[in-house]
């Protein structure tokens, strides 16, 4: 089983909508983010992609719109931060929309620029894990 199922199946067998906010550990740099938040208006919301990690992204409860196109298609915005494994896209086009809900997730790769946390039609509470998987 490669890593990234392996997350996926650990993170199926907790208890996720009881489970604390915060960040825990899984195997190697390997890790998971419990977040609660309001999710905003695609136009307060920054579109970004990742080198070192592959992120999952996994609706518990509430609903959010996510964005996501190859980064071959944009330019950058502001450049790559090692520290924060973060860096910012400009460009919308070629986007694809999809509305994740409770127990829906995205897989993403480095290639995948994405902006998540996008309200569906008025801002609303999220919570979600964000499960960061080493390259």
């Amino acid at each position: 089983m490669d890593r990234v199922q392996k997350a996926i199946q650990y993170v199926k067998s907790l208890d996720m909508q009881n489970h604390e906010l915060g960040t825990f550990p899984l195997e190697g740099n390997d890790y998971y983010m419990v977040q609660e938040y309001e999710t905003k208006i695609p136009e307060l919301k920054k579109l970004e992609s990742h080198k070192r990690y592959v992120d999952i992204q996994w609706i518990v409860s509430g609903e959010e719109k996510i964005s996501v196109s190859d980064v071959v298609n944009l330019k950058v915005m502001e450049a790559y931060d090692e520290k924060k494994d973060v860096m910012f896209w400009e460009g919308t086009e070629n986007m694809m929309e999809t509305v994740l809900t409770a127990g829906s997730y995205v897989v993403l790769y480095p290639k995948d620029a994405h902006m998540p946390g996008q309200a569906v039609e008025a801002p609303g509470k999220v919570k979600k894990f964000v499960i960061k998987v080493a390259v």
